[in-house]
């Protein structure tokens, strides 16, 4: 991994050598070694335990543990537009539901062994055709086996719990 020119710590132990930037973190002007090194070639700190760092080299979040700094692994939301009835994905976060052909249905997965999965549904059309949302199987949404967009615009974020799908604003 390159080193970078500086990396701001954006969070970590009080006892950085190090100038304090704006009370928001440390700026070292010397190149901080990233990925998986051993304490020796860190720079000179007295604990690199729980630090969270910006590699503005890079643009990456990068955290450290008391022997190493790791990448923190981010990934843009997955956006996908639908104009029929689809069955969404675990990759999907974001559906964008262009009913103008016509209504449809978005099939949700199973909520059991997904809790934390999270999807946007939002329609994007002027029609009044209703896109329907639908819990996988008995599950439900809300206490409902399924919830409507009917206006454009409308949106509906939810939640699984692990056994059914939760409404979240």
């Amino acid at each position: 991994m390159a080193r970078p020119t500086h990396t701001t710590i954006i969070s970590g132990e009080e006892n950085w050598e190090s100038d304090v930037n704006d009370n928001l973190g440390l700026i070292f002007t010397t190149p901080v070694p990233l990925g998986e090194y051993a304490t020796a070639s860190l720079p000179t700190a007295n604990s690199y335990d729980r630090c969270l760092a910006v590699d503005t080299d890079k643009n990456r979040l990068v955290y450290s543990t008391s022997t190493e700094w790791r990448d923190i692994e981010m990934r843009r939301r997955v956006v996908v537009t639908k104009t029929s009835t689809y069955t969404a994905t675990d990759d999907d976060d974001v559906i964008l539901c262009d009913a103008t052909s016509g209504v449809f249905t978005i099939d949700l997965p199973t909520a059991v062994g997904r809790s934390g999965k999270s999807y946007v549904i939002k329609k994007i059309d002027s029609t009044a055709n209703a896109i329907t949302v639908d819990g996988d199987s008995g599950e439900t949404i809300d206490g409902a086996t399924t919830s409507s967009l009917s206006s454009q615009w409308d949106y509906l974020t939810i939640v699984s719990d692990g056994t059914n799908w939760m409404e979240i604003t």
